[in-house]
């Protein structure tokens, strides 16, 4: 389930390091199981601080050890009736490969019993895709990471040519 109240649950159960949501919501273990921007910005500032660093050479020495990641989203606008057959249809059919990257790992979730979302992990684990529908909007987000904008464009194309048999929503808008 998405949502931080989720996230605030897990953390309350168990030790986390720290739990973040899209929307920018970001809790840290040992805390509040809850957003708490201003925490965020006073580790942010430490960490800073600390290093010695700013934040964009700390930007650098993460690319430089793990590699530069790219990510990007497109939220398709779809009120279509089928939209909760959507994504168990793709589960039913995956294909092997998307954008020509052979499809190494999935994971489907679940919300009441019905598939809303569906994880692709493509060679290697740093490239995936996400398709998720939207449980308060009408649309289908997808979301992806790879090792280029080229790529991460690519696979958000190929994902909703999966889903929907055509690309709705060109990335990058």
């Amino acid at each position: 389930p998405v949502g931080f109240k989720w996230i605030g649950e897990i953390m309350a159960a168990r030790p986390v390091a720290f739990g973040g949501e899209e929307s920018g919501g970001f809790g840290f273990g040992g805390h509040l199981p809850e957003r708490d921007g201003v925490l965020a910005g006073l580790m942010l500032t430490e960490l800073v601080s600390v290093s010695g660093k700013s934040l964009r050479e700390l930007v650098a020495d993460l690319e430089a050890e793990f590699g530069e990641l790219h990510y990007d989203r497109v939220d398709v606008p779809y009120d279509r009736p089928d939209r909760g057959e959507l994504l168990p249809a793709l589960v039913a059919g995956l294909p092997t490969e998307l954008a020509g990257l052979s499809i190494v790992g999935h994971e489907a979730f679940t919300t009441r019993g019905i598939v809303s979302g569906l994880k692709l992990r493509f060679d290697g684990d740093e490239r995936w895709l996400l398709v998720r529908a939207s449980a308060t909007e009408p649309l289908v987000r997808v979301y992806a990471e790879g090792h280029s904008e080229g790529e991460v464009a690519a696979l958000l194309r190929a994902g909703q040519q999966a889903l929907f048999g055509e690309v709705l929503v060109e990335p990058g808008r």
